[in-house]
C-alpha cells in the first residue's frame, strides 16, 4: 500500500513538472478586408477665364451701331415676309455681323453726322427675293443708305416718303413690284437714279423731276403715269429717260432736244401722244457740234430715240432716221420730203 502511494506522488510531480514549461505566445498580423470605397476623379479647378478686352471708345459705338441697324433690318424683315423670302443667310444672327447678313452692305461711311463711329449700312440688296407687303416706311432710319434695290419682288402700296429724308440715297431701284400711288419728291435725297418701271403707279410726271440735278436715269416705264411730258418735266442734265407704256398724252415739245442735249436714251412708244412728231429735232440731231457730247463721236448724244403706238399725225422728219437706234418704221406715216 505504501509503495502505491509513492509511485502515485512520484507520477503527480512529473505531470506537475511538464505542465510548469513556459509558453511562447507569437503575435501574428491579421489582415481585416476593408471594403473598396469607389472610384472618384479628382476635383479638376477650371483656371480663372482671361479678362474680356478692353474695346476702344470708337469699337464699342461701331458694335452699339451694328446693333441698332440690325435690330431695325430684323423689324423689315419681319414685315416684309422674312420667313418665305429666297435667301436670308444670317440674318438675325446673335453677333449682329450685319457684314455677313444676305444683301447687307455695311461699312464705315465717309460721313458722320448720323453716326459717330462713321459704320452703317450703305446698301441693301435683295432682288428677287420673294419680299412681299408694303416697303416699311421707317427705312429711312437707315439713314447712311446709298443703294437701295429691291427689284423683282411682291412690294405693294405707296412708296414712303420717308425716303425723301434720306440724303444720301443715289440709287433706288423698285422696279417690277406693285406699287401704287405717285411718286414722293426724292429731291433732297439727290438720287442718280430712279427705277421704278413695271409698277402701278400713278398721276402725273412729278414737277420735282425738273430740280434733280443729280438723276441723270429716270426709268418709269410700264406704269399708268397721265398728262403730258413737257422739256421742264425733266432736268438738263437727265440723259436716259423711259416713260414707254404709259398713258401721257398730249404734243411732243418742240425744243427738247434743243434744252436737254444730254439726253442719249428716250424711250416714250406705247403712249397717247398727238400731234406732229417736231421737224426741229432734227436740227437738235443733225446740226449739233461735237464737243456737245464728245463721247458718242456724234453730232447729238441722242443714240435711241422710241416713239412708235401713239397717235401721231403728218409726216416723220427724215433726219430723225440717222439716229442709231429707232423704231420709227414702226410708225404708219411717211417720211418728210
Amino acid at each position: 500500500m505504501s509503495r502505491l502511494l509513492v509511485v502515485f506522488l512520484a507520477l503527480v510531480v512529473c505531470l506537475t513538472a511538464c505542465t510548469k514549461e513556459k509558453v511562447v505566445y507569437v503575435e501574428v498580423p491579421v489582415e481585416i478586408p476593408v471594403e473598396p470605397s469607389p472610384t472618384t476623379t479628382p476635383v479638376q479647378i477650371p483656371p480663372k477665364p482671361d479678362p474680356p478686352p478692353v474695346l476702344s471708345q470708337w469699337e464699342r459705338e461701331r458694335l452699339a451701331s451694328m446693333e441698332k441697324d440690325g435690330k431695325l433690318l430684323m423689324e423689315f424683315y419681319r414685315l416684309t415676309n422674312g420667313d418665305g423670302w429666297r435667301e436670308k443667310d444670317n440674318w438675325g444672327s446673335s453677333d449682329w455681323d450685319l457684314s455677313t447678313w444676305y444683301g447687307v452692305g455695311y461699312s464705315q461711311h465717309s460721313f458722320r453726322e448720323f453716326d459717330k463711329s462713321g459704320w452703317g449700312v450703305y446698301s441693301l440688296v435683295l432682288t428677287q427675293n420673294w419680299l412681299k407687303g408694303p416697303l416699311p416706311d421707317f427705312i429711312w432710319e437707315l439713314r447712311g443708305l446709298k443703294f437701295l434695290d429691291l427689284r423683282a419682288n411682291h412690294l405693294s402700296g405707296p412708296i414712303p416718303k420717308q425716303l425723301s429724308w434720306m440724303k444720301h440715297l443715289e440709287d433706288v431701284n423698285l422696279m417690277d413690284n406693285k406699287l401704287t400711288g405717285s411718286i414722293p419728291d426724292l429731291n433732297q435725297s439727290r438720287p442718280r437714279h430712279l427705277a421704278l418701271s413695271n409698277n402701278q403707279l400713278s398721276g402725273p410726271i412729278p414737277a420735282w423731276l425738273s430740280q434733280a440735278d443729280n438723276l441723270g436715269r429716270i426709268w418709269l416705264a410700264h406704269n399708268q403715269f397721265t398728262g403730258s411730258f413737257k422739256t421742264e418735266s425733266i432736268h438738263r442734265f437727265a440723259s436716259n429717260v423711259t416713260l414707254n407704256d404709259n398713258q401721257l398724252s398730249g404734243e411732243l415739245p418742240i425744243d427738247l432736244l434743243e434744252k436737254r442735249p444730254n439726253l442719249a436714251v428716250l424711250r416714250l412708244h406705247n403712249n397717247q401722244f398727238t400731234g406732229p412728231i417736231p421737224a426741229e429735232w432734227v436740227r437738235a440731231v443733225t446740226e449739233r457740234k461735237p464737243s456737245v457730247c464728245p463721247h458718242t463721236g456724234a453730232f447729238s448724244c441722242l443714240k435711241e430715240l422710241t416713239l412708235s403706238g401713239n397717235n401721231f399725225t403728218g409726216c416723220i422728219p427724215s433726219g430723225l432716221f440717222a439716229i442709231r437706234k429707232h423704231d420709227l418704221d414702226q410708225i404708219d406715216l411717211p417720211p418728210c420730203p
